[in-house]
């Protein structure tokens, strides 16, 4: 039997008690105990009430008994009070039931083919056992520990513990088993109620922990804990405390015990001094050898290991500096233990103890020895294990397990924001000069204009007359580090400060209406910026005083904009590329006047990017259709169009600079990555169908986001083949990245189509 289910055990054997025994039967004259083989080490007094609930699928119970015990139980019924009682055999375990009337059951008795009779009581066990048990006092005090009424259970912890542990990693078991001072019985309170099961005992001690002493500071350890800890032990003494952890980051790789981590608390005032080599996203990391602590056992690089100080008081050492980076995103993304669904259902349940083990068996799949050798399946999600010490010559020991458990692991969220209505667009980056703190900008359905800080707040709203084309753009218009937004609507182009006021002469009025962001571009470090969007089928140049730019030729087009200008520079010339609805591209230079001659592009192009190149002639045009076509144009208008995407039709695209990621493209749960050879570089499929769109999160990483196409499920994957950690989010439509409390670690920014704009952090 596996170890944690073992730990578990102990206690569950006695939820029969709780399940069919509502008080306890007035003891006779002469006690069915007395009939207790000698080497009896655990027993539980039961009756046939409530058996319904026994045979629900969804207790722990039934999937933690053993079955030769389960089975036949289920077939039990008493008049009036039974014991069931385990022994050892020969070093096995072994099981029997003590009953005041013989049992009828033949499948029962089948599984106890010794029996015999004893005074009024009927014994019957799996093997012959001819010794019995003076009732010892000790045993009738730990089953009156608790109110008579709630249960009859009691246990000897070392023997409970020989028995069930026998298969587990010897430092391990050692390590529990010192939590007791002596093998007398101990007795049981039980509860259980909405998947979470608990057991608590009180051992009587002989003397006083000599280790801790009664009332000693305990460790906020746990607190540090990654949520992807799988196992963890925590000891607290008088100067430090210590955390075993195994954290399963590689996968692939578990040698030289690099899923292990020890956390060491210390305790007090002060700290010795940390030796720096480097810095991780802000955290000091160095290399130094364990400090000489008591610890169940010591990591293979115990001599030379990586360490974080993650606090004043608390660092973290780890085999490699991956494993100490990993870690410390976790950390500074908030993706901790106890803000983990695993752990948040037991929270009222945990105490600061001098010894906790804690156990998520779902991520103990490696084949580290010090924890387990073969995956582990089974009904528990979470198990908690803790002995702390009181009173005087008490020791208290306490389980939780949260069982039979569906968890959604969601990212966590740093903060939630109410706008006045839905979400319209945004949200776009914005950043406070004064400070150097991360905001955003949103737009809701009523057209206001939020800016919001990093924390959540709104600084200031700005009521619009109609939705924001494309998005803001962010300038220091007059070369002071102060910074401005630049943005169109319908029918004004907006220069706005930071403080939501309008700069003088602006908005300037587009009577015939724009239909793209401007483009703010600067021809010379010392010169002024422009501002040039189309008003109808023209376009407009204006100087940040809200005038026409002397010379400007208002260049005419066949339509409105179809997306804002772009603008790059070779050999001094200056070119301006506009993209019409109309399906037309015109090149002008700074005056307006046209370079080169227009041409008309597929009217099946969902969209035009631009992919500037090292000259004019090598500058491109990126396009797809639904159907997986690829156009290329050259400014020139020279076309090369390719298939080779032959996924049907409703097919998203997105292109990029990165050589292994350069086309991407999403169809229902599929996406695809081809090179810049055009070989296939991803082919990854997702939990659902997934709309034709997608957006790079970031540019420096190979990460894509995409909307589910029938749930509020927004993904993000990394092209190197996996989801983001905790996806997916609640949300639609384009989020922003952005570093809020700039820390190193990226906060995803998405509305989720109810009025709720939220920001999660994300793990990786």
């Amino acid at each position: 039997m596996r170890w944690f289910i073992g730990v578990v055990i102990v206690a569950i054997l006695a939820v029969v008690a709780w399940f069919w025994y509502p008080r306890l039967v007035p003891q006779e004259s002469e006690s069915p105990l007395m009939a207790l083989p000698s080497s009896t080490w655990a027993v539980a007094q039961v009756t046939a009430q409530n058996q319904a609930i026994i045979q629900d699928s969804n207790q722990l119970l039934q999937d933690l008994l053993p079955e030769h015990i389960i089975a036949p139980m289920l077939t039990l019924t008493v008049e009036n009070a039974a014991w069931i009682f385990l022994y050892d055999d020969a070093g096995q375990s072994a099981w029997g039931i003590i009953t005041d009337h013989e049992l009828v059951d033949q499948e029962l008795r089948n599984a106890l083919p010794n029996q015999r009779k004893s005074n009024n009581n009927f014994i019957y066990q799996q093997s012959e056992s001819s010794s019995i048990v003076d009732l010892p006092k000790a045993l009738t005090d730990a089953l009156e520990v608790f109110e008579p009424n709630v249960l009859s259970v009691a246990l000897k912890p070392r023997s409970t513990f020989a028995h069930l542990l026998n298969n587990t990693s010897k430092t391990l078991r050692e390590s529990i088993m010192a939590q007791f001072n002596n093998d007398d019985w101990m007795g049981i309170e039980l509860k259980e109620d909405q998947n979470v099961f608990r057991a608590y005992g009180i051992e009587q001690r002989l003397e006083n922990n000599e280790t801790t002493a009664v009332g000693s500071s305990s460790s906020n350890l746990m607190e540090y804990l990654p949520s992807k800890s799988g196992a963890a032990m925590i000891q607290a003494g008088d100067s430090l405390a210590t955390a075993l952890v195994y954290c399963p980051y590689q996968i692939q790789e578990t040698a030289n015990d690099r899923n292990l981590f020890v956390f060491v608390e210390h305790q007090g005032s002060t700290a010795p001094a940390f030796n720096a080599v480097q810095e991780y996203q802000g955290i000091p990391v160095g290399i130094e050898a364990l400090p000489q602590v008591a610890m169940a056992l010591e990591p293979s690089w115990k001599d030379e290991a990586f360490t974080a100080r993650l606090s004043q008081h608390v660092w973290v050492y780890g085999a490699s500096f991956e494993s100490i980076s990993d870690l410390i995103e976790d950390y500074l993304a908030d993706d901790r233990l106890t803000l983990s669904p695993h752990f948040s259902p037991l929270e009222g349940f945990v105490s600061d103890a001098e010894f906790t083990l804690f156990m998520r068996p779902d991520l103990l799949i490696g084949s580290e020895n010090y924890v387990i050798e073969e995956p582990i399946k089974s009904p528990i999600n979470t198990l908690i294990y803790q002995t702390f010490e009181e009173l005087p010559q008490q020791q208290f020991h306490a389980i939780s397990a949260l069982h039979h458990k569906e968890i959604k692991d969601v990212a966590p969220v740093a903060w939630t924001l109410r706008l006045d209505t839905t979400l319209a667009a945004g949200p776009w980056a914005f950043r406070n000069h004064y400070t150097g703190e991360a905001e955003l900008l949103v737009q809701d359905h009523k057209h206001q204009l939020y800016l919001i800080n990093h924390e959540g707040r709104t600084l200031w709203k700005k009521q619009l007359e109609t939705p924001i084309n494309d998005h803001p753009v962010t300038i220091d218009a007059f070369s002071n580090k102060k910074l401005q937004l630049v943005l169109t609507t319908a029918h004004k182009l907006y220069f706005i400060d930071r403080n939501g006021n309008d700069v003088k002469g602006f908005p300037v009025k587009l009577s015939k209406g724009s239909s793209a962001a401007p483009l703010c571009v600067k021809y010379s470090t010392k010169g002024d910026y422009r501002f040039i969007t189309n008003n109808g089928k023209e376009l407009v140049n204006v100087d940040p005083e809200g005038n026409n730019v002397k010379g400007w030729k208002k260049p005419g087009m066949n339509n409105e904009l179809a997306a804002p200008l772009n603008y790059c520079n070779f050999n001094g010339k200056d070119y301006l590329i506009a993209q019409t609805k109309g399906d037309m591209v015109y090149v002008f230079d700074r005056a307006g006047k046209k370079r080169g001659k227009d041409f008309a592009t597929d009217s099946n192009i969902v969209s035009l990017i631009f992919k500037k190149g090292t000259s004019f002639d090598s500058s491109t045009l990126l396009g797809y259709d639904h159907d997986g076509n690829i156009y290329t144009y050259s400014l020139s208008g020279k076309l090369k169009q390719e298939n080779l995407l032959p996924l049907g039709d409703q097919v998203g695209v997105v292109f990029s600079n990165n050589q292994d990621h350069q086309i991407v493209t999403v169809k229902n749960d599929r996406v695809v990555s081809l090179d810049d050879k055009k070989d296939v570089g991803l082919d990854y499929l997702m939990p659902e169908a997934m709309e034709p769109t997608m957006s790079w999160m970031q540019a420096n990483k190979t990460w894509i986001g995409l909307n589910a196409l029938e749930s509020s499920n927004y993904y993000i994957l990394d092209l190197e083949g996996r989801l983001l950690d905790k996806m997916p989010l609640e949300g639609k439509g384009t989020p922003l990245l952005i570093d809020l409390d700039d820390n190193g670690s990226s906060e995803c920014v998405i509305a989720n189509g109810k009025g709720l704009l939220q920001a999660y952090k994300l793990a990786d």
